[in-house]
């Protein structure tokens, strides 16, 4: 049995995930472009959706993602575009995210990059939520060690 870290305060065991238990997970991925990436995202949330799990995917709106979605039957929402920077976009994504985890009341969150790992970890600390952050890496753009980063992911 596999054992995954979660967090100070949480394990979540592999059997969970394999044994008939079902859980609730958001995972996101935003790029603009078809990639490896957002391939394995997509088929993370099948793959999850098949056995039995409830998933959400968030994904950039108008890329390959958002129309490969189309045809499944897991929730999606390509609402958004978090690879800007204007202010009001960012508060409206901040707001999407945290109302995600209020209405879906996710197990897990699993962003696949750095704008989802970043509203993700925004939001649970606003909510004052201890869901797990389970990040799936796949470049090595490390967070920065900053006040921040240390201030959210406490």
């Amino acid at each position: 049995m596999y054992r995954f870290h979660l967090g100070r305060s949480s394990l979540i065991s592999s059997k969970a995930i394999f044994a008939g238990i079902s859980l609730k997970i958001i995972l996101s991925c935003y790029v603009r472009f078809a990639s490896a990436l957002a391939w394995h995202a997509l088929q993370t949330a099948r793959a999850l959706h098949e056995r039995g799990h409830e998933v959400m995917l968030f994904c950039q709106s108008g890329s390959p993602l958002a129309e490969w979605t189309r045809s499944d039957s897991f929730r999606t929402d390509d609402s958004m575009n978090l690879n800007r920077s204007n202010p009001k976009e960012i508060i409206l994504g901040i707001r999407r995210f945290r109302r995600a985890i209020r209405e879906f009341q996710p197990d897990l969150l699993n962003p696949h990059c750095p704008p989802g790992h970043s509203y993700f970890a925004i939001a649970r600390k606003l909510e004052r939520s201890r869901i797990p952050i389970v990040r799936t890496v796949a470049e090595p753009r490390f967070p920065k060690n900053n006040a921040v980063n240390r201030y959210l992911h406490e």
